[in-house]
């Protein structure tokens, strides 16, 4: 039902719920924007509150205009917008002919670290690093501080500002390798913006797809080794 609504309004974004029950209402997109954008009526949302199992809405893309980034990467403002819901979201995509199944913010954590398609807060290097604190190491670590996606992937030094903040210490040497030891590197032409995890001798991290390297096709391109402190 979902897939048919949002291939009817197509190019506009569609919207809707899923209650607690499983029915699915669709909304009016009352946005003054709807090819880019999504707004609800709260007279049409009021009568729902309180049974709201997640808020759907779709991302168009243009099939003549690929684009190297997964359509269904939250927004700044999808994510804002979330978090003030207080009930999780559900995004799709489509080009008017093909439906995506849908991601979910906030994001599910999995313990699946290898083949996971990359996606921007969803399948990430940091968010590999929560995963795999999570349930390798028993630690949970500090949620995104939420930024635009279009900027942080064109950003150097991503992650120096939060070392300390996000619990970690800049170790200074390769002595006494422990698991889940991160090092930051170069990637995609900007200087130190990914994470590499550290885990029996070889290195888990986030491509476009995730996947384990050996621990030598990086030597010489660690820029900051860490280790979580507390």
């Amino acid at each position: 039902m979902i897939d048919k609504i949002i291939r009817d309004n197509y190019p506009n974004e569609s919207v809707g719920l899923i209650l607690q029950n499983g029915d699915i209402v669709p909304l009016a997109n009352i946005s003054e924007t709807p090819e880019k954008s999504f707004k609800i009526d709260s007279l049409e949302l009021a009568p729902h509150l309180g049974n709201i199992g997640f808020i759907w809405h779709s991302h168009c893309v243009d099939p003549k205009k690929p684009s190297i980034y997964d359509a269904r990467t939250p927004s700044l403002k999808d994510m804002e917008q979330q978090a003030l819901s207080g009930v999780p979201w559900l995004i799709f995509a489509s080009d008017g002919y093909d439906v995506t199944d849908p991601v979910q913010i906030p994001r599910v954590p999995s313990n699946e670290y290898l083949d996971r398609e990359f996606i921007w807060f969803i399948n990430d290097c940091y968010t590999l690093m929560q995963d795999y604190y999570h349930f390798e190491l028993g630690i949970d670590l500090k949620q995104y501080v939420l930024h635009d996606y279009r900027n942080v992937r064109k950003s150097h030094s991503v992650f120096n500002d939060y070392i300390n903040e996000y619990g970690f210490i800049e170790l200074y040497d390769l002595n006494d390798l422990q698991n889940g030891d991160l090092f930051i590197v170069d990637n995609s032409g900007f200087t130190e913006n990914h994470l590499v995890i550290y885990h029996d001798g070889k290195l888990l991290h986030q491509g476009l797809l995730s996947c384990v390297e050996p621990f030598e096709a990086y030597a010489g391109k660690f820029k900051k080794r860490l280790r979580y402190a507390g």
